[in-house]
Order: structure tokens, then C-alpha cells, then sequence
């Protein structure tokens, strides 16, 4: 790439899947393998025209199931064999995964059952909220993805349609910096596969071997923890932004109850806690940014001595009628051992928008739990 391709600091309009796509570029991958599905289908169409441009020096594959590094839905559910592969061998991929539904029944609409269908493959998932943290977050995963103590694959979630195809103000870091940012890990010794450096993958493991497998996997995950926060700030130190870490707090200082969610749908609650604390309700919000591994020690600080918790999410978790973010906060608040009331909020799957209405429906139903008013576990606040 010559120098007067190199991308220089500066600001634009831009959607999620181009906001993503200049995340890969700064990052200068060697190889992108591709899997075209909607809402994802611009990310890859980016940067097959910077490529054509001579704007990105990467070879392309085209893959039918077996590797990818950007998918959704159905792509994402076909391709779960193959999803169990990076981390099981320590390959440092970093994926997006711009979230829908998904099938059967047949339909193409926001929602995020996708990434729950594969939240135990053994991948790092952070989910995000906006077009800027997508970007940001797209090269802080290659930071984390190749850091030494985690060699493990990152998915990048965002909401499709929702912010795929939203454009917004971005600023867009210059490649000098990000060459920066990641230079600690350019080098660090880690899988390659090279035509010329021939490799064996054992295709059959088991016994105490395969433990050992299992123990280094768990341990890494549990490194994450720390090394997400740690990336987080040497990048704020660089381009003067920062996401909270694990998670984000917002206004949950003195309040008494807590909404917790993640996604796109968190500015929008944001507005609600607002309007809220100007009427008298002591409410704040838990933005969970990082599910695997799930940062339960986090949440339960955050949480303790709350009067009632209220989660708002897109997707269903089978067998529990629940979501999946409620039945984690379940297991996380086992810890503190109180009896704290929980309310299930599910909306904005199906194509359907998560409305200021909404939300505080269930900012008023999570206030009458912890003021001793009985409440229904889960509400379907689409068929209210």
C-alpha cells in the first residue's frame, strides 16, 4: 500500500457495515474470507472496492460454509461447525456479526437470536451500540484477538438493519495510529497457516489431552476479562475514547432500580432514564458489552443493593421463557445470594422497533417490583 493510501485521521457519515469496514482496513488484514449474507452483504462490498482501488493489500477468498470472517443469521448457523474450529486451535479471528433473526421461520429482520444460537462456541462476543464503537471496537478485537495470554477468535455484534444501514457521524483514526496501537501483538508467535511451513492439526484428541485443551481454553476466557479493559484504555490513551470495559454504567450511582441490555437499543433507554430521574425515579442503566465471557463479578457490583432489575432484550432462550441476558444475570446475582426481583422485557425482534413507549413500560413495571407491586416474569411488550 503507498503512502498516499494510508487513511489520515478525520470525520464522516458513515453506516455500521462501512464503519466496520474501516475498522478491518486500519487493522491491515493478509487475508479476508468472505461469506455474503444480508444485512452484512455492504461490509464485504467495501472493501472489495478499496481492494480494487489498490486502497487494501489483502487476498480474498470466497467460502462456501467452511471459513469466514463476517456472517449473520442463516450464514452464521450454517457455518457452526466450522465456528468451533478457531478457538478450539487458538486462531486469533476476528468476525462480524451484524445481527438478525434467525430462521426458520423464513424472514430477514433485526433481532439477535443468531449470536445466542452460538454464545458457547468459545469465542470471545462483544456486542456494541453505535457506528463509532463498531469501528473502534473492530481494532481493539485484533489487539485482543492476537494478545499473547488469549490467541483466541473475537465476534463483533451489532444490530442489523438497525445499524448496518444507519449512517452516523464517525471519526475515523489515521493508519499511523492504529499501526501503533497494534504493533505489540505484530509479532507475537501465534498458528499460521503457510503453504510453506507445513502444519498437523490433530483431527482426533482425547483423554487427558483433550482436558488440557478444555483447561487452557477456560483460562484464557477468564484472561479476557481483564485484557478487554486493559486494550480499552491504552486505545483511549491513543484516540480519546472509551466504552466502559466489560460493561457500562450509566446514571447507577444512587439509583434504585437498574435496566440492563445491549445493542443498539441502549441510546434509546439512555433517553428514557432521563425523562425518568426528571419525574423522581431513582432508575440507571447497565449496558453489558462483552457476554463471552460473561463478566458476572462486574454486573453483580453494579447490581448490588438494587431494589429491582429490569431486562430489556432480543431474543428468547428456550426451555427457561426468558431471555438469554435474564437467565445470565440470574446465574451472575446467585453470587449475592438476595432475593432481588428480576423482570424479562423482550421486544424489537421481528423486524419490530423498540420504541420510547417501550421502554418505559418497563422502566414503570421494573419500579412497581421494588416497590412490592406484583409483576410478570417475562413481558412481550410488542403483544401488550
Amino acid at each position: 500500500m503507498t503512502d498516499t493510501a494510508l487513511i489520515k485521521r478525520q470525520m464522516k457519515v458513515c453506516n455500521g457495515n462501512k464503519s466496520a469496514a474501516y475498522g478491518v482496513r486500519l487493522c491491515r488484514p493478509d487475508v479476508i474470507s468472505v461469506y455474503p449474507i444480508t444485512p452484512q452483504t455492504p461490509l464485504l462490498e467495501y472493501l472489495y472496492e478499496w481492494r480494487a482501488a489498490g486502497l487494501l493489500d489483502t487476498d480474498f477468498i470466497e467460502v462456501e460454509g467452511r471459513t469466514f470472517t463476517a456472517t449473520c443469521g442463516a450464514g452464521l448457523s450454517f457455518m457452526f461447525d466450522s465456528y468451533l474450529w478457531p478457538p478450539a486451535l487458538r486462531l486469533p479471528v476476528v468476525m462480524a456479526n451484524v445481527n438478525r433473526e434467525a430462521s426458520p421461520p423464513v424472514q430477514v429482520s433485526a433481532g439477535n437470536s443468531d449470536m445466542m444460537v452460538v454464545k458457547d462456541g468459545g469465542w470471545i462476543q462483544i456486542h456494541v451500540e453505535n457506528c463509532q464503537e463498531i469501528l473502534d471496537t473492530m481494532i481493539m478485537a485484533y489487539r485482543l484477538a492476537e494478545d499473547p495470554e488469549i490467541l483466541l477468535p473475537v465476534q463483533v455484534s451489532y444490530d442489523g438493519f438497525i445499524l448496518s444501514h444507519l449512517s452516523q457521524k464517525i471519526e475515523i483514526p489515521a493508519q499511523s495510529e492504529v499501526d501503533a496501537f497494534l504493533a505489540p501483538v505484530r509479532n507475537v508467535d501465534r498458528p499460521k497457516l503457510d503453504p510453506d511451513e507445513g502444519n498437523t492439526f490433530a483431527s482426533w484428541v482425547r483423554g487427558t489431552l483433550l482436558v488440557e485443551f478444555y483447561y487452557k481454553h477456560l483460562a484464557a476466557m477468564e484472561r479476557v476479562k481483564r485484557k478487554v479493559c486493559e486494550v480499552e484504555e491504552e486505545f483511549y490513551n491513543i484516540f480519546g475514547r472509551r466504552y466502559g470495559g466489560l460493561i457500562e454504567e450509566y446514571r447507577t450511582e444512587d439509583a434504585e432500580i437498574v435496566l440492563v441490555s445491549f445493542g443498539s437499543e441502549v441510546g434509546s433507554i439512555r433517553v428514557v432514564i432521563d425523562k425518568k430521574r426528571e419525574e423522581g425515579m431513582k432508575i440507571g442503566l447497565i449496558k453489558v458489552r462483552v457476554f463471552r465471557p460473561f463478566p458476572a463479578e462486574a454486573i453483580a457490583k453494579a447490581l448490588r443493593g438494587k431494589k429491582a432489575i429490569g431486562v430489556l432484550e432480543k431474543n428468547l432462550c428456550w426451555g427457561w421463557n426468558s431471555g438469554h441476558l435474564f437467565m445470565e444475570l440470574k446465574a451472575a446475582l446467585g453470587e449475592l445470594n438476595t432475593p432481588t426481583p428480576m423482570a424479562n422485557f423482550v421486544d424489537g425482534f421481528g423486524g419490530i422497533d423498540v420504541t420510547l413507549e417501550g421502554i418505559e413500560r418497563s422502566a414503570d413495571i421494573t419500579w412497581g417490583a421494588s416497590q412490592g407491586k406484583p409483576f410478570e416474569k417475562l413481558t412481550w411488550i410488542p403483544l401488550e
